[in-house]
């Protein structure tokens, strides 16, 4: 049976061994803040929740996808093993890396659970909080003809031909010849429909850490 948010939390600070009373204190809340959550938590709270316990993958507070716990790396420079990471920001530099077959690696991630991916790189905005946060790096596979290969309602690292993005992908109610892209931050971002034409390339996004140097 899927656990609520409130139920998440608990589970948390119960790992943790922080009594509710004492996080409602660190994080400025009321007394009866956790037990009277009923949905959802608010993006102010989480904001602070995220700013104080840096451990908690909120995403998984949210939706209960995921790990309770942030996977958090260190990027190895000198080795060959691994996943190849590259320190540029997939919005705005991933282009030094995708059309140019001789870019050197910053680094390599051995982490087995993508060890699918073709590369880390980082991830920028706030577009996809809390599931992806400014600064972390993101591990992304290119989808080949993924005009057809695409698995709606997943997490994608979209190139067209003007930008680059990563966004929730559905079906367009415009038609097939559309793609309805999604960010997790509703509060501050909107939901928008694009052409399939203008789309290049399709990552899929594998996963996500924060890095540690």
């Amino acid at each position: 049976m899927q656990t609520t948010v409130k139920e998440r939390l608990i589970q948390y600070l119960k790992y943790k061994r922080i009594s509710q009373r004492q996080f409602q204190v660190e994080i400025g809340l009321s007394s009866s803040y956790v037990t009277n959550i009923s949905r959802s938590i608010q993006p102010d709270k989480i904001d602070r929740i995220s700013n104080r316990f840096t451990d908690l993958n909120t995403g998984w507070l949210l939706t209960g996808d995921g790990e309770m716990l942030k996977n958090n790396i260190e990027i190895v420079v000198n080795s060959i093993k691994g996943v190849p990471y590259f320190n540029v920001d997939f919005i705005c530099g991933f282009d030094i890396v995708e059309n140019n077959q001789s870019s050197i690696p910053d680094g390599y991630i051995n982490f087995p659970q993508y060890d699918k991916a073709d590369y880390w790189v980082n991830a920028t905005g706030n577009s996809m909080e809390p599931l992806i946060s400014h600064g972390d790096i993101i591990a992304i596979k290119k989808v080949e003809e993924w005009d057809s290969h695409l698995l709606y309602g997943e997490v994608y690292a979209i190139v067209t031909d003007g930008y680059r993005t990563i966004k929730k992908v559905r079906k367009s109610a415009k038609g097939e010849e559309w793609l309805r892209i999604i960010p997790v931050n509703v509060s501050e971002y909107d939901e928008q429909d694009i052409p399939k034409s203008i789309v290049i390339n399709m990552f899929q996004v594998l996963g996500t850490v924060k890095k540690i140097f």
